[in-house]
């Protein structure tokens, strides 16, 4: 829905902008992070956490090998980008 906070996010981790994401719609959920990686979140505010700690938006966050990333509650937006 939000090509263009798609792209940023794709830049934000060194992707090229046209690389897939995944959409978050309302409800994001609770997602077991396997390996350490940079991610980044852009799009509506679905109030992003890892390991229970507000992260921020619209820019690269590592997050290591067992984190906790969630998704608690709808701020601003109904779509964020992952």
């Amino acid at each position: 829905m939000d090509g263009f906070a798609l792209c940023i996010g794709n830049r934000l981790v060194g992707n090229q902008q046209d690389e897939a994401g995944i959409e978050i719609t309302l409800v994001g959920g609770e997602y077991l992070i396997m390996q350490d990686f940079i991610i980044s979140i852009t799009g509506g505010n679905l109030n992003p956490q890892v390991e229970g700690n507000d992260i921020p938006m619209w820019e690269s966050v590592f997050l290591r090998k067992d984190n906790i990333l969630s998704f608690k509650s709808l701020r601003k937006g109904s779509r964020s980008y992952l």
